[in-house]
This record gives structure tokens, sequence and C-alpha cells, in this order.
């Protein structure tokens, strides 16, 4: 680990602890705009992730399969933050309900289940090329693999987050208490802002060290 590193991980640890804190030290009216849908962290992620993206492009020499699924991927996450999953249907392609509502014409569901699948193709391709590359070719062991799982990581638990949250409130109407929703509304989006910079360390990395954007015969 370099100096470099450890800079970034205190950094990423202070970070941390601002998102722990806000929620306490804002009031209700500014915290709710930080970190609402068209607030800044949510539009600064949107920006990351096109960024990480554009990394992918600049930094890794060949181009081939792989770094051209990560740059798709990271397309994908940054037009789920511009709500494009739901802007050309009658509600989000992401949810299974759509598919099932009857009264949504058979042709629009039927473009948005192929739209869908493909994007979980992309998925789970790029699932299998992190997890070949971080537990099978030793990826852990470098600097590029480090930033991955970390990134990863914050990826998978602000998923994780978003869904508890949304489970304890819709289906077991468990009602939290203020200041969990604050760190909850917190940690989601502040880890969505921190989950691409990571990635977009980890692909400026991958050209040297750990090379699992680079297209294997």
């Amino acid at each position: 680990m370099t100096r470099f590193d450890r800079g970034l991980l205190a950094l990423l640890a202070a970070y941390v602890a601002m998102l722990v804190v806000l929620p306490f030290l804002l009031s209700a009216e500014t915290f709710d705009a930080a970190f609402s849908e068209t607030g800044p962290f949510e539009r600064l992620s949107l920006i990351a992730w096109i960024v990480a993206a554009a990394v992918v492009v600049v930094r890794i020499r060949p181009y081939g399969l792989s770094a051209a699924a990560f740059t798709v991927l990271y397309l994908l996450f940054a037009a789920r933050e511009a709500d494009l999953h739901k802007a050309f249907t009658t509600r989000s392609i992401s949810k299974l309900n759509y598919y099932r509502d009857a009264s949504i014409g058979v042709s629009e569901r039927i473009v948005a289940a192929l739209a869908a699948l493909a994007i979980l193709c992309v998925i789970v391709y790029a699932v299998f090329v992190v997890l070949r590359f971080l537990f099978a070719r030793q990826g852990l062991r470098t600097r590029a693999g480090l930033w991955l799982a970390l990134g990863g990581s914050l990826l998978v638990f602000g998923k994780v987050l978003d869904r508890s949250a949304a489970v304890l409130t819709q289906v077991f109407h468990v009602a939290r208490p203020q200041w969990m929703i604050g760190l909850t509304d917190s940690f989601e989006e502040g880890l969505e802002l921190a989950t691409p910079a990571l990635l977009a360390v980890s692909a400026w990395l991958s050209q040297r060290h750990g090379a699992y954007l680079h297209s294997r015969k």
C-alpha cells in the first residue's frame, strides 16, 4: 500500500465520519435539500459515474470486451442516477410489477424486458469479471483489487441499505426514528457518490496493478 492509498483511505474515513454527523448538525430543511433526489449528492453521483466510465475509456489499453462492459455498466449507473430507467416507459423497467401491469401495452413491456435483459447480462458479466479477478487471480493482493473490492462493497451496501429501509417501512410497517432515517439517507446518498470515485481509482490503477479490465484469451 502506497502513501496515496493510505491518504485515500484516511480521506474516505473522514468522509464517512462526515456522513455520520451531518444528520445531527444540519437543519431538517438543509439536510433534506442536500440528500434529496435532486440534491448535490445525487447530481455529483451522476457526474462521478460518467467520470469513472471516461477513466476506463482513456486509461485502459488494449481496450477490449471487459473494458467496454465496465464502460457501459458505469454509464448505466449514470443513467440510473438521471432516472432514465423510467423516462421512456410508463414506470421503471427495474420493477417486476411493471411487467405484470396489463394496463401497459404489451409491445412496450416486451421492448422494456429486452432492454432489462441486456442490462442484466452486462451486470452479470461484470460481476463475473470482478469475482474472477479478486479470487481466482488473486486480485485482492493488488492495489487495483483493493479499491475494486472496497468500491464494490460500498455499492452492495448502499443497495442493501436502500432496500432494507423500504422493506421495513412498506412491508413490516416499522416506524423508524428520525435519527435512523437521517443516517440511512446520509449513508445511501453519500456512499453512492463515493462508490464511482473508488471504482475510477481502481480502473486507473488497473492498467499496471491488476489488469482485470484487460480482456484475456
